[in-house]
């Protein structure tokens, strides 16, 4: 009961990017660092308790433990985090050498997908990229995603081609991993283009 408890309270991270309170975070263990610390915190708590108890309280012994604990983590969470920062360096640089700024946005899509997604959206940023290609410019579109992720990314990457508009009508309306049964596409659009099953492009018919 306690361990289901405490492993909701801090569930397992996605491997390798996480944040804690907005800042770049790794797992130990599969756990955030700050739960260790949490761990040490309490720790500490529970052996002041027994010794008010005992009455036995040695305060320069207690204090100079928990500065040595508290040092002794933050230097090992320092290590442990710098060391795994200069790989994602090293790594990112073997991955992304060579590659157009293009294929670099496409790569690091597929990366963030893969991590927080299934891999049948891997392919949204060329979706995106194939939608500009059979659209025209300085038009609306409506995208229709399964996750609003989605959406914010698509506002940034089709700017300034198309602007996305969070309701219809627009002159093209983009699905993307949604079964078009789930959202009937109005009788006054067609499809242009088909990128893949589920991943079409709707235009207002003329």
């Amino acid at each position: 009961m306690i361990i289901d408890v405490i492993q909701q309270f801090f569930p397992r991270l996605p491997e390798p990017y996480s944040t804690i309170n907005f800042i770049a975070e790794i797992p130990l263990f599969g756990q955030p660092l700050n739960f260790y610390i949490y761990l040490i915190i309490a720790g500490t708590l529970i052996i002041l308790g027994l010794r008010v108890i005992q009455k036995r309280i040695q305060w320069h012994i207690v204090q100079k433990l928990v500065l040595y604990i508290m040092t002794a983590a933050w230097i090992a969470a320092f290590l442990f985090m710098a060391g795994t920062q200069i790989s994602w360096l090293v790594n990112d640089g073997k991955d992304l050498h060579g590659r157009s700024l293009a294929g670099k946005q496409a790569r690091m899509t597929e990366r963030l997908i893969d991590t927080y997604y299934t891999s049948s959206y891997r392919d949204f940023y060329q979706f995106l990229e194939f939608a500009k290609t059979h659209t025209k410019t300085n038009k609306t579109v409506y995208l229709v995603s399964p996750h609003a992720t989605f959406q914010v990314w698509a506002q940034y990457w089709l700017y300034p081609h198309l602007a996305l508009r969070n309701s219809m009508p627009v002159h093209y309306i983009l699905i993307f991993g949604i079964d078009e049964e789930q959202l009937p596409i109005p009788d006054s659009y067609q499809l242009i283009k088909e990128y893949a099953p589920h991943k079409r492009i709707y235009g207002l018919k003329q």
